[in-house]
């Protein structure tokens, strides 16, 4: 996932006035940081992206890493889309 943190910046101020002021409070804290490591990838979100997702796909015998080296090729998972169906 990919996050353009000075959208988000720009997004933020258009926003901020609608939200509670917890939310504000909390966001205001974060929302650079989060948006500098990738929104979709924070969080618990980012927690299963990282380490359950790739755990699950050894568990089962798909190769992440050969995917990878092909550029993640649809070609790839094509051909291996037996592996993930067990």
């Amino acid at each position: 996932a990919s996050s353009d943190v000075n959208v988000a910046l720009k997004v933020w101020k258009r926003m901020r006035h609608t939200m509670s002021a917890g939310g504000r409070k909390w966001w205001d804290g974060r929302i650079e940081r989060v948006f500098r490591k990738g929104f979709g990838t924070s969080g618990s979100t980012g927690f299963a992206t990282k380490l359950i997702i790739p755990f699950l796909m050894y568990c089962v015998g798909f190769n992440i890493k050969e995917w990878a080296e092909t550029g993640f090729s649809h070609e790839y998972i094509q051909a291996n889309y037996h592996v993930i169906e067990r």
